[in-house]
């Protein structure tokens, strides 16, 4: 057996034993750590594992270690981000009870949106990867993280909202809310220049207010 694949039938190893020592998990972390800050920077393709490596300080052999390919990084990365928007998001929604559907869902938005300030490497990723259709095949189990976020969001809403519309036309509104949310934050520079504001501060309440109107808009 090649050294490679042994390294990879170690990694897939790994991957279904449950739980990691200490110091293996906090080596994970940190590889975990150094992809989301190179995967946030280049896409799929071009974010290679000698990048990595060299982002988190560490030979790029190893990572290999612990994850079987890129796309298993990639995957993991997607699931820690995921897990981090529903643990920041989910419990303020189901502390209050809406109207309706739309004032959950602007009120989702505002949580969004003030999250993706302090953490834009998400979006960033996001924005980079969602349209490599040359790659979909090894990004699509780190990608259907976003829908699995979309798909948990819109059943809190609706388990603390009166549901007014068809479960596929929330399904779908929820969606393009997300995706548009991903966009201001995944390319922020371009937003920002091309509406002439200068400071994250503007932006935000921009971000808020577009979505608002959007809302408001659309009827709710």
């Amino acid at each position: 057996m090649k050294k490679s694949d042994k390294r990879s039938s170690q990694a897939q190893k790994r991957s279904h034993t449950s739980p990691l020592s200490p110091k293996i998990e906090a080596t994970r972390q940190k590889i975990i750590s150094a992809g989301r800050q190179v995967f946030s920077q280049y896409p799929f393709q071009a974010a290679s594992l000698r990048l990595i490596g060299q982002a988190g300080g560490f030979r790029h052999s190893h990572i290999r270690y612990h994850f079987k390919t890129k796309a298993n990084l990639f995957e993991a990365i997607c699931q820690q981000i995921y897990s981090e928007y529903l643990a920041a998001l989910i419990p303020i929604i189901q502390e209050e009870e809406y109207p309706s559907l739309r004032d959950g869902l602007i009120r989702g938005i505002e949580l969004l949106i003030d999250f993706g300030f302090s953490r834009p490497d998400a979006f960033h990723l996001m924005m980079l990867n969602i349209g490599q259709p040359e790659q979909l095949e090894e990004l699509v189990s780190g990608i259907d993280y976003l829908r699995k976020f979309q798909s948990d969001i819109l059943k809190t809403f609706s388990s603390n909202t009166p549901l007014r519309a068809p479960g596929r036309l929330a399904s779908m509104w929820v969606f393009a809310l997300t995706m548009a949310v991903v966009n201001y934050f995944g390319a922020p520079a371009y937003y920002m220049n091309s509406l002439n504001i200068t400071s994250q501060k503007k932006y935000r309440e921009y971000l808020k207010k577009a979505e608002k109107k959007k809302q408001v808009a659309s009827g709710g």
